[in-house]
């Protein structure tokens, strides 16, 4: 039997990296393995691994990250296993899944924009510098075996910013399942069911995160559309108000509406023409895979690892990273009924072909090849 550690600092059923994680073990029961899950939080009930506490201390950012990574290291010392895959910067790891992308590769993107002192701060932030120093030690280290990047751009990332072999960078994608997600039958039918006007072209975004998801640059396309199109921002962000004031400054153009958190993102994406995600820095963007397999097209930036999926004038198209003008002319591709209708038909042929059987196969036997 192999002993597998999977190493998460707060463990949630629900998160995304979580979702991945269950799919992927639930498809290599046949490999007999003896899992156990190392985490700082752990769902009360759940009976499904072996949960092995690295308590995590302190106040601050970088107080809490240090104290769970030196847990970590005691609970790697006091156990032995065969493999340990770390969804975390955690040096001593066989397997890094890079589900987060790359920390300084995000810093670099975000100090383009922002100010010199916004600059200082970061760059003598604790927990910021804690977090560059774990991931180049992590990346240049010997006993990593392989990393598991999920996009082009994470793979890309990694080898220009650290010194690592490149047999070792592994690109498997995220899957999906498809019966969760399905193409509307009548799309003026969905529209009204959720309240939008079926003459309007709906314009949908789905996530948190507004900064680095390119939100503040969504609502400025929006002034750039013609009326009848409707931008309807779905999840939550800590200054949601920031954006619903810029958003009523916007007085031409297309309507905008903040739909907050919701439970029903599949009927959305139903009753949605396309989608935006125009993030300034997104190592993949699993609801990009979604509003394809909801049989929509999709507007994706440069810096979207999901443009991988992207052929671009046949599912969707890809944007310049920060420009409302150009996310606002890409958004005008789809002022057709028949483009809106084949763009979100060649979607869904995508996303049928991004199966989580495919992904535990990748994954089988890069555990294979590790044993």
């Amino acid at each position: 039997m192999t002993k597998l550690a999977i190493v998460r600092q707060k463990y949630r059923p629900d998160g995304g990296a979580e979702k991945i994680i269950a799919r992927t073990l639930k498809g290599l029961e046949n490999l007999d393995l003896d899992i156990s899950v190392i985490s700082s939080s752990w769902p009360e009930g759940n009976n499904q691994y072996n949960h092995i506490e690295a308590k995590t201390s302190g106040i601050t950012r970088k107080g809490k990250a240090k104290s769970f990574y030196h847990s970590v290291q005691d609970v790697l010392k006091q156990n032995t296993f065969d493999i340990v895959q770390s969804h975390e910067r955690i040096v001593g790891c066989d397997i890094y899944r890079a589900g987060d992308g790359v920390h300084r590769e995000w810093l670099n993107i975000k100090a383009k924009t922002s100010n010199k002192i916004a600059n200082l701060a970061t760059k003598y932030d604790g927990f910021h510098q804690f977090i560059l120093g774990c991931e180049k030690e992590m990346f240049e280290s010997q006993s990593l075996q392989r990393v598991i990047c999920i996009s082009t751009l994470v793979k890309e990332n990694i080898a220009n910013h650290f010194d690592i072999a490149e047999q070792k960078l592994v690109t498997i994608t995220n899957g999906i399942d498809c019966s969760r997600y399905q193409p509307s039958d009548d799309k003026q039918i969905s529209k009204q069911e959720v309240g939008f006007n079926p003459n309007d072209r709906i314009v949908l975004y789905v996530g948190s995160g507004f900064e680095r998801k390119g939100v503040s640059d969504l609502i400025m396309a929006a002034k750039l559309l013609p009326k009848h199109y409707h931008v309807v921002i779905v999840g939550h962000d800590k200054k949601l108000k920031h954006y619903q004031q810029q958003a009523t400054q916007i007085k031409s153009g297309a309507k905008i509406t903040f739909l907050g958190k919701r439970n029903d993102v599949a009927k959305l994406m139903q009753a949605s023409d396309l989608l935006v995600h125009a993030a300034h820095y997104e190592p993949f963007g699993n609801v990009v895979l979604e509003a394809m397999a909801s049989g929509i097209g999709v507007i994706t930036s440069t810096q979207t690892g999901a443009k991988d999926l992207v052929d671009v004038g046949e599912n969707g198209y890809i944007c310049e990273t920060y420009s409302a003008e150009s996310i606002a002319d890409n958004i005008l591709k789809f002022d057709n009924d028949s483009d809106v209708f084949k763009l979100g038909q060649a979607a869904r042929i995508k996303a049928e072909q991004q199966t989580i059987s495919s992904m535990i196969t990748d994954m089988q036997a890069l555990y294979t090849s590790l044993v």
